[in-house]
């Protein structure tokens, strides 16, 4: 998968630049995302993520964010599948985020979604598709189990 949505309607793939997050708060109200959020859900496994707090260059400080006990996680994620003008197929994702956490609030303004374990396989059922339900796992992942590190 290409990471940056290119929605299966999109004219030429450029459109992905554009959509690597799809913000939670009105992601069923978006034609990039209403049919992908109903049908095609994916997980995008990571051991942590990055994030700069500072508002000028030089001044950033790079945080990297990770699960206490060090486990592995799951992002939740959208994809599409387009087709260009050639018939090439290109598979592409978008990372959902929402709003921070308490770890996340000091460092920046957004966060992805970072599924429980136990939610994992719930999202990827391709019979859930009723949006209420499905909005109910975007939301920030518990503050005890994160933590902010400085990073090189």
């Amino acid at each position: 998968m290409k990471w940056g949505l290119v929605p299966v309607w999109a004219k030429d793939e450029s459109v992905g630049n554009k959509m690597i997050n799809a913000r939670s708060e009105g992601i069923d109200e978006k034609p990039s995302f209403k049919r992908p959020l109903r049908t095609q859900r994916c997980l995008l496994p990571a051991s942590a993520f990055f994030e700069w707090q500072g508002a000028t260059k030089g001044a950033k400080v790079k945080y990297r964010i990770a699960r206490k006990d060090g486990e592995m996680f799951g992002l939740a994620g959208l994809y599409d599948v387009w087709h260009s003008p050639s018939g090439n197929e290109l598979t592409t994702c978008t990372i959902i985020t929402c709003q921070p956490n308490a770890v996340l609030v000091p460092i920046h303004n957004r966060m992805p979604v970072i599924l429980l374990p136990e939610d994992e396989e719930d999202w990827l059922n391709p019979d859930m598709t009723e949006v209420e339900e499905i909005k109910t796992y975007l939301r920030p992942y518990p503050d005890e189990l994160l933590m902010a590190e400085r990073a090189a």
